[in-house]
């Protein structure tokens, strides 16, 4: 399996959130050698003071943008012939069918 329709960008969408992640251990005080942080920056991101509800947010944000990219590579492999395109339309669906919220309710919408 290639994909390609995308030419490969959509990568760009998990690196963002391997990068959140690391945020999240910067400011959490999990961060690792790994994680390359000089001792100046991992200061700053102790002195920013997230709430445990801004870094569970962060997390949130992380999976979500996983998710996205999981679904993005499906429809790229449909788009560029790797797999059937109803497989990748199927997983589009999925995902917005997750996330549909009512504007003016905030709550999941009825299916139509």
């Amino acid at each position: 399996m290639s994909g390609g329709h995308f030419e490969y960008r959509e990568a760009f969408i998990e690196y963002i959130a391997e990068d959140v992640e690391r945020d999240v251990r910067g400011f959490t005080d999990s961060a690792t050698v790994d994680d390359g942080f000089s001792d100046e920056s991992l200061e700053w991101y102790k002195e920013c003071g997230l709430t445990d509800r801004q870094v569970q947010a962060l997390q949130l944000f992380a999976e979500e943008l996983m998710e996205t990219n999981r679904v993005v590579r499906q429809y790229d492999l449909g788009m560029s012939g790797d797999t059937a395109l109803e497989k990748g339309l199927q997983a589009v669906a999925e995902f917005v069918a997750r996330r549909r919220l009512c504007p003016d309710t905030g709550t999941k919408c009825k299916e139509a």
